[in-house]
């Protein structure tokens, strides 16, 4: 698709500057997890032989890496050239499978986040099945309340990049973390590049969980970021969904990774200053999937009106969290659930041939020439390639 529509000019349906395109991807692409797990996951990758291959901070850039940023690029560059076309997903029963998918990783979100708090806070409060609830209902309030209006998504995801920018500058600051330290870093991240062929497939459970996790964002993530496009061909459009984000991806597991390995004391305050971070991410994440699978399964703010739809998401959420702590379902159902869809699409509607060949008669479509612009959203699409 990249190479098919190299010269076309993309938009979405609300275009906005690279730099909100790129604080709405960065905030809703992540969650929580990309905050907390980290400090976690170290001291794992340095014990376990199967890690052995490179060292934890290249493991790390490895599952957060080009992977899961290359996933979301192909989604969004589908809705921006072939779906307009295609209208696979505005089938109704794609929309609910879609949808299905949406509304569990939203539990998987609020469930992972749970489950990280422990490891910053004393287990006297966070482990209390009432603070669990709390917070549960804090997120989903505040979600479903942002998921609303568009406008205030945007301006929470910027402020969301500001605070990242802020706590990284003072962790760096207080743990010294100066030039030789990031050019050591540096060097170990260069790593991940040498062994990049070895996360394309999981080897071992671990890893296919973070695959799992990538692959079930990409269909949802594409969707939503592909609204906010605005006139960029393929490529530039790829290396700011796939490139751009390695950089404060590198940055916060280099920092990160100096803190474990210099053994750097992390106060109450800075604990409390990662965990609203972390949840800053997670409502990023989450308002953009509430928005998504309340108007697909008919349970939005003007189907059900303002009342019914905190009671009804609310209880929907809270629910599947707690199957989610109980282990009756995983993230691996929902990658599960994506596969089916691709394929099921794949058998539902062949592609035009127009997309894939260059006919040698009267040129029905030259994607080489066109304006493209995709309404994603309300279906509207003009297109030079009609």
């Amino acid at each position: 698709m990249t190479w098919r529509f190299r010269n076309s000019q993309l938009s979405g349906k609300q275009p906005r500057s690279i730099w909100l395109l790129s604080a709405i991807l960065f905030t809703s692409g992540l969650d929580g997890g990309f905050i907390l797990l980290p400090l976690i996951e170290f001291p794992q990758y340095q014990e376990k032989n199967i890690y052995s291959f490179t060292n934890p901070l290249a493991i790390e850039l490895g599952f957060w890496g080009i992977t899961a940023w290359t996933l979301y690029y192909v989604s969004t560059l589908y809705f921006l050239t072939l779906e307009p076309k295609l209208q696979l997903f505005s089938k109704q029963w794609v929309q609910k499978l879609s949808a299905l998918v949406v509304i569990i990783t939203c539990a998987f979100t609020l469930s992972l986040f749970t489950q990280l708090v422990p490891f910053y806070l004393s287990e006297r409060h966070s482990d209390h099945p009432l603070f669990t609830f709390i917070i549960l209902l804090v997120i989903i309030l505040t979600a479903l309340v942002i998921s609303t209006r568009i406008s205030l998504m945007m301006r929470i995801s910027q402020l969301s990049v500001l605070i990242f920018i802020g706590l990284w500058s003072y962790l760096a600051l207080s743990s010294q973390f100066d030039s030789q330290t990031l050019i050591s870093s540096i060097d170990l991240g260069a790593d991940y590049l040498t062994s990049l062929h070895k996360f394309i497939v999981p080897f071992n459970d671990y890893h296919e969980f973070y695959l799992a996790w990538w692959l079930t964002w990409s269909i949802m993530l594409g969707q939503f970021v592909a609204r906010f496009v605005s006139g960029l061909k393929p490529l530039p459009l790829f290396i700011v969904m796939t490139l751009l984000p390695l950089i404060p991806c590198f940055l916060w597991f280099a920092l990160l990774f100096h803190l474990e390995q210099s053994h750097f004391t992390l106060t109450t305050e800075v604990k409390w200053c990662l965990l609203l971070l972390a949840l800053a991410f997670v409502i990023n994440s989450l308002d953009f999937m509430v928005e998504n699978y309340s108007r697909a399964f008919n349970i939005g703010l003007q189907d059900i009106g303002k009342s019914r739809f905190i009671i009804i998401n609310s209880l929907l959420l809270l629910t599947l969290s707690y199957l989610f702590q109980l282990q009756l379902i995983f993230v691996q159902w929902s990658a599960f659930v994506v596969i089916l869809l691709f394929y099921l699409l794949i058998g539902y509607k062949k592609l035009p041939t127009p997309y894939f060949t260059r006919s040698t008669k009267k040129p029905v479509a030259n994607a080489d020439r066109c304006t493209h612009t995709s309404n994603i959203g309300d279906q509207t699409t003009t297109d030079g390639m009609s």
